[in-house]
């Protein structure tokens, strides 16, 4: 009996340091997340997931404020269990000034394997976005939705990632003034890829990158 308290010991004394170690690196990323999200947008603090009911409806609010304001309202509709299609309204306001319409965006999620039964869960997501700035780009989104759960002892993770290429079309002719979102080729201005990712146990955070 001594023998087997013996062994026991240093055992648990390795399980407690993985753990530790594990919880150390999930803060340490929690915290430069968390940075990167400070400097999103409204409509880059959403992770999308590549899971679709079919049948479910979607309504989200999202709000950024700071100089100015942003607010991003989204509609999205399960109707099949393997596409979902989405429409987005976005309104902003410059500093001292109240909100106005800003851009209107169509989405569509293709959720391709049966959720749990690949070592990860894949989806393709799409969106158009019309502005509502004359002068200002049109943008096409498109890129791969990665789910994956990962059972740890005593501790389940939901991680997701989300990884899209956003590129810059021919300056809006419709809507009211405003500044070009970019001073090259008014025909065709490209926008670096995006990859957002993000690891939670009951709440996410994310991260936008040039990749």
């Amino acid at each position: 009996e001594a023998f087997s308290r013996g062994r026991a010991v240093p055992a648990l004394a390795r399980a407690c340091g993985k753990v530790g170690r594990i919880c150390g690196a999930a803060l340490a990323a929690i915290a430069f997340i968390g940075g990167c999200a400070v400097r999103a947008q409204a409509d880059d603090l959403k992770i999308r997931s590549p899971i679709i009911e079919a049948g479910e409806v979607e309504f989200e609010n999202n709000f950024v404020f700071g100089r100015g304001k942003t607010t991003v309202h989204e509609l999205e509709y399960g109707l099949t269990s393997w596409f979902k299609p989405g429409v987005e309204l976005e309104l902003a306001a410059d500093p001292g000034q109240g909100l106005h319409y800003d851009a209107t965006a169509l989405e569509g999620f293709f959720q391709l394997t049966p959720q749990g039964k690949y070592w990860a869960d894949l989806g393709i997501f799409v969106e158009y976005e019309q502005t509502g700035r004359t002068g200002d780009p049109r943008s096409l989104k498109i890129g791969p939705m990665i789910q994956k759960e990962l059972q740890l002892p005593g501790l389940s993770m939901l991680n997701t990632a989300n990884v899209f290429l956003t590129k810059d079309m021919g300056a809006s002719s419709v809507g009211t003034p405003g500044s070009p979102k970019s001073q090259n080729n008014p025909a065709i201005a490209p926008s670096p890829s995006r990859a957002i990712g993000a690891s939670r146990c009951s709440s996410g955070a994310c991260c936008e990158h040039p990749a």
